[in-house]
């Protein structure tokens, strides 16, 4: 069945080719805004805990980072279903705003809680921004020959936002202060809201699906839950009574959340489409993609500066690499599923991610650059095959009213997994690396940096006050130590890529009709587009 403008309730404005063009150069620099946010202060990292005004700790690190994944993750369906109701374009621009104002407050922060929660306040803008770029996207290419390419146009800049932010930390660093980090989103978000307007169309669903305040609380409560117990656990102990009791809670909310979406005649979850297998599948494998991503970015920022010895620009400039093997997987995906349906790219991409962290879990302490190059292109090589093919999963199972929504679950998907993956894989370092500077921290006097479980490696620059015979042992130990805890946070890295492709594998079997449907570019209604999903040969999930 074709959903015509009246049943979408959309209008349908006349675009040319030079507007649709301008308005996906505009929308895709909200992407890139948001991949920069999520990792421009990566590279600030040290600078933060070498920062004698702040006294931040690697947890107060990890929150840091995590807090605006962490937001954007939990607020990102409300903030799509808002859009899909009050308006898409009037959401893109609330968020920019949003996260301007968020950027000025964590810019004058001067304390550990004042960052974390302009982080959180960014994450906000972020849930906003996010779903409106992709259903925008779909409103000024729906029906156009280069409705893929603007897709896949879409889903590069994601990725080069999200690995371009070091390098462009990294600069800011060597020029500036970690506070410019905040402050290069002002005039970014200025230029958005001005041509936001005159470019990006205006669409939303007439038929005003209800919001549901109290399941987004429940959903952020949960996800908050469960990422403190995983950045605390290292502190407390992953066997602790607290650490045990905090996951649990955190499981509890988490299935309370999915028995009230149960439950609702219009829920925010679409949990419907999760029984089917191509949609379960996509879902599960950006999740799983994006956690590694996230994590092991975190973590290699460090150890380009901590013990590769590269400036914050130069260790900004070594992640390129990734971005621009992102760019070349999402060109190659887009030749690849219409001839070979979305099996191919997404298991050879899970495939190649996984190739990428077993890479890294062969460094030692005198592996140079080249390792961390093989393994930062193989993993961008294998992000940019699979998430074309999962995104347009993900949007075509949704009715065109619904646009907003459906962005918002690919978002969400996105976010969870790397909120979740800074969490998992930096505790695992931080556990490790602690482990074995404990055992080596007698031979070093009392209260050195870099010997406890408060300060990582991003410490070590403050060992010059030390005498030479004591700051040579000190950073070779540090050195060894972070390199040992980066190999074993890669090798759950890996398998996690691992179980991405073998999702992909056994869940992404056939030609899926949605992709289909959207290939001839004939939109289904909604029942027609949850038939589909459930007519797949295989077993439902």
């Amino acid at each position: 069945m074709t959903a015509s403008v009246a049943e979408t309730g959309r209008s349908a404005p006349s675009v040319t080719g030079r507007r649709r063009s301008a308005g996906l150069a505009v929308v895709c620099t909200g992407m890139l805004l948001l991949g920069l946010d999520n990792s421009i202060l990566n590279v600030a990292l040290p600078s933060l805990q070498q920062d004698p005004h702040l006294g931040i700790d690697t947890a107060g690190l990890q929150w840091v980072t995590d807090a605006y994944p962490l937001a954007l993750a939990g607020l990102v369906l409300a903030c799509g279903r808002w859009g899909d109701r009050y308006g898409r374009r009037r959401a893109f621009m609330l968020g920019m705003a949003v996260c301007g104002v968020a950027s000025v407050f964590g810019a004058a922060g001067v304390t550990p809680t004042q960052l974390t929660a302009a982080r959180a306040g960014m994450g906000l803008g972020g849930a906003l921004i996010m779903p409106a770029t992709l259903s925008l996207t779909v409103d000024l290419f729906r029906g156009h020959p280069r409705s893929r390419t603007a897709l896949a146009t879409w889903t590069a800049s994601a990725s080069i936002g999200l690995v371009l932010g070091p390098a462009l930390g990294g600069w800011l660093l060597e020029h500036f202060s970690w506070r410019s980090g905040f402050w290069i989103n002002v005039p970014v978000c200025a230029v958005a809201l001005l041509f936001a307007r005159p470019l990006l169309p205006d669409s939303k669903d007439r038929g005003g699906r209800p919001l549901d305040p109290a399941g987004t609380v429940l959903g952020i409560l949960a996800l908050t839950t469960a990422v403190y117990g995983i950045i605390t656990a290292p502190h407390r102990g992953w066997a602790s009574t607290g650490t045990v009791s905090v996951l649990l809670l955190g499981a509890l909310l988490f299935a309370l959340y999915a028995r009230r979406e149960r439950r609702l005649p219009v829920p925010s979850l679409p949990l419907d489409l999760l029984r089917g297998r191509h949609y379960a599948g996509a879902v599960v494998v950006l999740v799983l993609l994006f956690f590694t991503l996230a994590g092991m970015g975190f973590v290699v920022v460090l150890y380009l500066q901590g013990v590769l010895g590269y400036t914050p620009l130069q260790a900004g400039l070594r992640m390129l690499p990734c971005a621009a093997a992102a760019i070349v997987g999402s060109g190659c995906a887009l030749l690849l599923p219409g001839r070979f349906g979305p099996r191919v790219p997404v298991v050879s991409g899970g495939g190649l991610a996984f190739l990428g962290y077993v890479v890294l879990t062969t460094t030692d302490a005198g592996s140079g650059y080249g390792r961390a190059l093989t393994a930062l292109t193989l993993v961008g090589l294998g992000l940019g095959l699979a998430s074309l093919p999962c995104t347009e999963i993900v949007m075509n199972a949704a009715h065109p009213n619904h646009a907003g929504t459906a962005a918002a679950m690919n978002d969400t998907t996105r976010a969870v997994g790397s909120s979740l993956g800074i969490a998992v894989l930096g505790s695992v370092v931080n556990s490790v690396y602690t482990g074995r500077m404990t055992e080596r921290g007698p031979h070093f006097p009392p209260g050195t940096p870099g010997t406890t479980s408060e300060q990582t490696i991003g410490a070590l620059p403050a060992v010059s006050t030390l005498p030479p015979e004591q700051a040579a042992p000190l950073i070779a130990a540090a050195r060894d130590a972070f390199v040992h805890a980066m190999t074993v946070a890669a090798v759950p890295a890996a398998g996690v890529a691992a179980t991405a492709g073998l999702t992909a594998w056994f869940l992404l079997r056939s030609a899926d009709p949605m992709v289909a449907a959207a290939n001839q570019r004939e939109p289904l209604a909604d029942s027609d587009r949850i038939r589909a999903v459930h007519s797949a040969k295989e077993p439902a999930v």
